[in-house]
């Protein structure tokens, strides 16, 4: 009868810790930005705006308009212990750039994950959420790159 109790109890935690190990569930937030210029132009706008800060590509397919990076890493902002040893973070950029007629649509979304420097964290990633900051800062640059593209008369 305690075993049965017992049961009862860990078979929800089981389940839930279980269900938790993916990480974030669903799909992450996206970001859009909608430029006046042909696709062709912003496509070129972005590839070259990854070239320029040495972002490795994964994916690159113009004829569905999708790019992927290469994971980015970096120290993330949380620390542990005396020496404040950083927590690990990575990303990986999605965008999909559409032609809407006389504009062109970039949406984007980042896959951040993170790990810890001690433990069992030590050899796992965790999905976390992003803030978007990412999202936004290679938007903006993108339309820079446009901005930079159609003032050289680029069409």
């Amino acid at each position: 009868m305690c075993l049965l109790r017992l049961l009862w109890i860990v078979l929800p935690l089981v389940i839930a810790g279980c269900a938790g190990l993916g990480g974030l569930g669903g799909k992450p937030h996206t970001y859009s930005e909608t430029f006046q210029a042909p696709f062709d132009v912003v496509w070129d706008a972005t590839i070259k705006m990854f070239e320029a800060r040495q972002v490795e590509l994964e994916k690159t397919d113009n004829g569905q308009g999708k790019i992927v990076t290469q994971w980015l890493y970096r120290e993330g902002e949380k620390s542990m212990g005396v020496r404040r040893v950083p927590w690990e973070e990575r990303h990986r950029l999605t965008l999909r750039i559409k032609d809407k007629g006389r504009v062109t649509e970039v949406s984007a979304y980042a896959i951040v994950e993170e790990k810890g420097p001690g433990g069992t964290q030590a050899y796992r990633w965790t999905r976390m959420e992003s803030t978007g900051d990412l999202e936004r800062e290679v938007l903006n640059a993108i339309g820079e790159n446009v901005e930079l593209l159609t003032q050289k008369g680029v069409r």
